[in-house]
């Protein structure tokens, strides 16, 4: 790049018209170009990368995304929200049991006893860390489960009636199940208070934060989402205000992450294009 440049400015008529003039125009020209190498260096990596990233122009150009799109989230999710495991207090010693239409109990978890059972068939938390074809067995695949290191379990509803809560546990397959919905144990949730609630991920050159919910309201600039290996290097967000397919976002303290006083990055991105979720949902450091 620096040698373009010097390239262009030595070629130019600027330079030959230096050459004409002197010694102290030549010395004149020699500290201009000498300032454009000094701004490009101090410039720095961050400021070249932002430099790389789309223009709002650009951003606003690219096919077939949708902004303002008004489906609902019910519609956009395929179901009312999340239902959350509070692992607090001694809610980790108590089963949580998954009935068939039937009444019949279909699974039994317990986090206290690191084990669950299906039908007659009992697995600890180990064996399916060390076989994910176990739960492929039995098509449980919640939204979110995390027996090994945390006693984490999420889980969409598309119902809850009469105490009781109607939850995918494979959401592809369309398979239901219910839970006893005992407020102690369990936290029910809409979609758009979910995604406030929690910690979110983003492509920050893909999905760049701008200045309002519009694609050309102008980027505000680069910013590194925390890395798990290394969380001190980089930000983490919650959403504040969700306008249709925008989350206005800014920095939180996150575990490891920190988040700078002169340094709140906050700004606008889209959640979702074109029926696709553009952002990541964190449970854990």
């Amino acid at each position: 790049m620096l040698d373009i440049i010097i390239s262009i400015l030595f070629r130019s008529n600027l330079y030959r018209k230096e050459q004409r003039g002197g010694f102290t125009a030549r010395l004149i020209f020699v500290f201009f170009v000498l300032a454009i190498i000094a701004a490009i260096i101090i410039m720095g990596p961050e400021n070249q990368y932002i430099d790389s990233m789309p223009s709002a122009s650009e951003f606003a150009s690219k096919p077939g995304v949708n902004f303002g799109a008004t489906e609902s989230m019910e519609s956009f999710f395929g179901s009312k929200g999340i239902i959350t495991f509070k692992d607090s207090g001694n809610n980790y010693r108590h089963d949580i049991v998954f009935l068939n239409p039937d009444n019949s109990v279909f699974a039994n978890l317990n986090f206290a006893r690191q084990k669950i059972a299906f039908n007659k068939e009992t697995y600890t938390f180990t064996q399916i860390a060390g076989d994910t074809t176990v739960l492929d067995k039995y098509d449980f695949k919640p939204k979110g489960f995390y027996p090994a290191d945390y006693n984490i379990l999420l889980l969409e509803y598309s119902e809850i009636q009469s105490g009781y809560a109607t939850v995918f546990i494979n959401h592809a397959k369309n398979i239901k199940k219910r839970i006893k919905l005992n407020k102690q144990m369990y936290n029910a949730e809409p979609w758009e208070k979910h995604l406030k609630s929690v910690v979110i991920g983003f492509n920050p050159v893909l999905n760049p934060i701008m200045k309002s919910n519009s694609p050309r309201s102008g980027l505000k600039g680069y910013v590194q989402f925390r890395d798990r290996e290394e969380p001190e290097t980089g930000y983490a967000f919650r959403i504040d205000e969700i306008s249709g397919d925008w989350a206005k976002i800014s920095c939180i303290e996150y575990c490891d992450s920190p988040c700078y006083t002169n340094q709140k990055y906050d700004g606008w991105i889209l959640w979702r294009a074109n029926g696709k979720l553009l952002i990541e949902l964190h449970y854990a450091c």
